[in-house]
């Protein structure tokens, strides 16, 4: 055993080209597989660190009889948590509110972790990066407007270094907060929501496949080369165990220390803090590992690579598969992407709905991903043939004929590209469900009609009348009705209403009550009769084809204009109608400034919210994972093409014996690189626009544009262009030339 670990050491240690190019090359992959590995491991501990400080920030709530039992109503503090406020993004950024209402007279004896006094009324305790965000962009700097900040949130307090956080003190008059007695509450048992567990498992899947995958192309690359020693070692009398034993050795010789460089570089990139390029963000210690956590990872990879390394050659060098296709094969794969296809196209219209319905379009979807994986390797080859039919260059007939008689281990590594597109479509398509679809479809315009609910009853007319941007509003007010409460349009004459509506309002007097439509046709929203105003007054209401034509929004559909009506001082939410102008998410942020609980709608208008999309931590995680997957697909695709180029010398080199010039080389080398990665690229494509239609057929809210089309074919394209071109030096090795003769 001892000779043949020493074999193996010995043999790692050639110093040929192809040796070295396969050294560097697993070197490499080990350490990038270790390191996701390693990272992947560290997500549930980071994200159980993060739910524990955010729990224990969180207000913990009491009774209402128990919080003020005996004591003045206030000077009991009350407080409201971010997960009670309306969710909103501000400017793209998500920021996490909590507001406190304390008496100033009678501050509580309790803090919030890293806030080292509660802020009073009109006074705001930022996290860091907050502070720095206010001082450059306007819409922070406008949703904190009104507020004085008077100091800043401790990493306690935070769940990440970069986490937008406030916490904003509020008059004690504010209504619909809760009693509060502290801080901390119990960690939420379960950390991923539903929606958050289907794009974790598929981060999980379109990351772990291409990297393990990786590890095994590294571990057999250089396959071919080593095949005759091994035959050698078997002439010689060596066992097959043994033979393995070498084999593994000199793979093990350059795994480990890359599996070790991916621990040192995990350990290194736990203090950068963030993840450059975007806003995740995290503290050093939540990464941090246990010992047999990280073992056990390093075994995991190193195993992979033993065992990838041991299957990858047959030992007797019997038989060696050099990547035809065959027609059994090829029956297979389009087998598996028709019924793919068919259950797409058929499957979720035979079901009745719900959760069996996704089930099957998932099943289908991944049926085609995995047909169009495993026929990329006839669709490269089929391409070839056809391309090598019309071309008249030596050097490209000789390139293509060699891909399609033996595509080799990058039209393999093609297969996941061709998985891996059609995935990215599919999971584009998913994430505009998630944001709403609607909003995928358009910008924001220049003016919108939006509706405003101060559930604190902190505005009035006045307060919003003067935030800039809004160019007119109106009072909203639920008028008691002898059947059911009528929502009216109040304190407001048909000038400032023709301005909220952008509409003609034709017939429009400030004395006669009207119903307001859309359309300007009758419509029916109450059935009352009459209706008591906030004065006392019985009105009844008038017919409903008594009815103003209100323009493009249907946010005043079946309102009652009463123009001389004022508006009541109390109920459940104070409602307001305003017209904004210009730049909307920044008019949003400074009336949520003076109303800290106030929610918005804009009805048929909801296209120029573009803050109001959701789930944005989760489309984040999975557009990170299709650039990793994307990238470690592409090093794949590398570090094949350059192991099939030192395979293919000979082959290669023939040009060279006859005399061609390297350009005929170098021609063959590009044809035989780029043409199958185009031609899958393009199906995939394809097959991909096929999946994203049949999703918009079941759920028209599904929307992608061309945009996402051209992205990928571009992507493919430029895949195959930079694979070709790196990958040119290498093949523009390849001899041997005639004796005697010059290299041109």
């Amino acid at each position: 055993m001892t000779r043949h670990l020493w074999l193996g050491w010995r043999l790692a240690r050639q110093t040929g080209y192809e040796a070295r190019l396969r050294g560097a090359l697993l070197f490499v992959g080990v350490l990038a597989v270790t390191f996701l590995a390693l990272a992947g491991a560290a997500v549930p501990a980071l994200t159980a660190h993060q739910h524990e400080r955010v729990a224990a920030a969180a207000l913990r709530y009491a009774g209402e009889d128990a919080a003020t039992a005996g004591t003045d109503r206030a000077s009991v503090p009350r407080g409201l948590d971010g997960d009670r406020l309306p969710d909103r993004r501000w400017g793209g950024h998500v920021v996490a509110r909590t507001l406190v209402a304390i008496d100033p007279r009678n501050s509580p004896t309790w803090t919030i972790p890293g806030v080292d006094r509660l802020p009073g009324p009109g006074e705001a305790v930022l996290s860091p990066r907050l502070a720095r965000e206010v001082q450059s962009d306007e819409v922070l700097g406008a949703l904190v407007s009104t507020y004085t900040v008077v100091g800043t949130i401790g990493p306690e307090g935070l769940a990440a270094p970069d986490e937008l956080r406030a916490v904003l003190g509020v008059p004690v008059t504010t209504a619909n907060l809760e009693p509060v007695v502290g801080a901390g509450v119990a960690p939420p048992q379960e950390t991923f929501t539903r929606v958050g567990l289907v794009v974790a498992v598929l981060s999980a899947v379109v990351t772990t496949v291409p990297a393990v995958a990786f590890v095994v192309l590294c571990a057999r690359l250089g396959s071919r080369q080593r095949r005759s020693r091994l035959r050698g070692l078997r002439r010689l009398g060596m066992s097959r165990a043994a033979v393995r034993t070498v084999m593994v050795t000199e793979s093990a010789v350059v795994a480990v220390p890359g599996a070790l460089a991916g621990v040192a570089a995990f350990e290194a990139a736990r203090f950068l803090r963030r993840v450059p390029g975007t806003s995740v963000s995290f503290f050093p210690d939540d990464l941090a590992l246990p010992v047999t956590t990280t073992v056990l990872v390093l075994g995991a990879v190193l195993l992979v690579a033993a065992v990838a390394c041991a299957a990858g050659v047959e030992v007797d060098g019997s038989r060696h598969d050099r990547g035809r296709v065959r027609r059994g094969g090829v029956l297979r794969d389009l087998g598996l992407l028709s019924v793919g296809l068919v259950l797409l196209l058929v499957g979720p219209a035979a079901l009745s709905g719900g959760v069996t319905t996704a089930l099957a379009m998932w099943t289908a979807i991944g049926l085609v991903a995995l047909g169009a994986a495993r026929a990329s390797s006839w669709i490269g080859a089929t391409a070839c043939r056809g391309a090598a039919r019309t071309v008249r260059r030596p050097g490209w007939f000789v390139g293509l004929r060699l891909a399609s008689g033996e595509p080799g281990t990058p039209a393999r590594v093609t297969a996941l590209l061709a998985a891996l597109v059609v995935g990215v479509a599919a999971s584009v398509a998913f994430l505009s469900l998630l944001t709403g679809g609607v909003n995928a479809r358009g910008g924001a315009p220049g003016s919108s009609v939006v509706a405003v609910s101060d559930h604190g009853r902190i505005l009035d007319d006045d307060a919003v009348g003067s935030v800039d941007g809004v160019v007119v509003s109106v009072s909203v007010v639920d008028l008691e009705g002898d059947q059911d409460a009528v929502p009216a349009v109040t304190a407001v004459t048909c000038d400032e209403l023709r301005t909220l509506l952008s509409a003609a309002l034709d017939g429009c007097d400030e004395v006669t009550p009207t119903w307001l439509s859309r359309s300007g046709e009758p419509t029916t929203v109450s059935t009352s009769t009459s209706v008591t105003t906030p004065d006392g007054r019985e009105l009844d209401l008038p017919p409903a084809s008594s009815t103003l034509a209100a323009g493009g929004t249907d946010l005043v559909e079946g309102m009652l204009f009463v123009p001389a009506l004022p508006d009541p001082p109390t109920g459940a939410a104070r409602r307001y109608l305003v017209r904004i102008d210009g730049d909307a998410p920044a008019v949003l942020a400074a009336i949520v400034s003076r109303a800290p609980t106030a929610s918005f709608d804009f009805g048929s208008g909801v296209a120029a919210d573009t803050d109001s999309r959701e789930y944005t931590g989760e489309i984040s995680a999975l557009v990170a994972a299709f650039v990793v997957a994307g990238f470690i697909a592409w090093l794949g695709l590398l570090t094949s093409v350059l192991g099939e180029t030192a395979a293919r010398r000979s082959q290669l080199g023939g040009l060279r014996v006859i005399g061609a010039p390297r350009s005929a080389l170098a021609q063959a080398h590009v044809a035989a690189v780029a043409t199958p990665v185009v031609a899958v690229t393009l199906v995939a494509v394809a097959l991909g626009w096929v999946v994203t239609l049949r999703m918009w057929s079941l759920d028209d809210r599904v929307a992608v544009t061309p945009v996402l089309w051209v992205v990928l074919v571009t992507a493919g394209l430029a895949t195959a262009a930079l694979t070709a071109l790196t990958t040119l030096p290498a093949a523009l090795r390849a001899g041997p030339t005639l004796r005697g003769s010059r290299r041109p």
